[in-house]
């Protein structure tokens, strides 16, 4: 295998292997572990231009407090939140796994998700932002699931209904 710019070619095969596949370090969802690994790498090297390695550091450890804080207050907006709580992380995290594997629209269904009904959620108002119906019907019990689990979330909220 040759490694170039962001891929592994096999030389067996001669066939590209993204870095970004399943399993893969650069894959989806893990970016921000990764910038964090880059920054430090960089911290590493630039070691010897600080007076200590605590001030070369700095930089890593601001990024990962910013990344966090800006991640948490993306996943207060887009789920209609007035905080985000330690276990909006993990619902954000398995929404997305089921928007990935269900091919669903993001922008589409997050703009439609304030249209559900939080007493009887179900997926009619996200209906549209779902590419193949068929994978609409088969991801549609895990959906309600969620669904189920984020109308609880929003009913324990401190915001005020509008």
């Amino acid at each position: 295998m040759v490694r170039m710019a962001g891929s592994t070619i096999s030389i067996s095969t001669g066939r590209r292997i993204t870095t970004d596949a399943h399993g893969r370090r650069y894959r989806f969802g893990q970016q921000a572990q990764i910038a964090y690994w880059n920054l430090g790498q960089l911290a590493n090297a630039l070691v010897p231009a600080f007076s200590s390695v605590r001030s070369a550091a700095r930089g890593p450890a601001a990024f990962r407090d910013v990344f966090t804080a800006t991640d948490r207050g993306n996943i207060t907006a887009k789920l209609g939140l007035a905080e985000c709580r330690d276990e909006d992380e993990e619902l954000m995290q398995s929404l997305q796994a089921l928007l990935q594997d269900a091919e669903v629209d993001m922008t589409l269904f997050f703009r439609a998700l304030s249209d559900v009904d939080l007493d009887a959620p179900d997926l009619a108002p996200l209906g549209h932002a779902f590419y193949d119906e068929e994978k609409r019907q088969r991801s549609a019990p895990a959906f309600v699931a969620w669904l189920l689990r984020y109308a609880a979330r929003v009913r324990s909220d401190a915001m005020p209904a509008a």
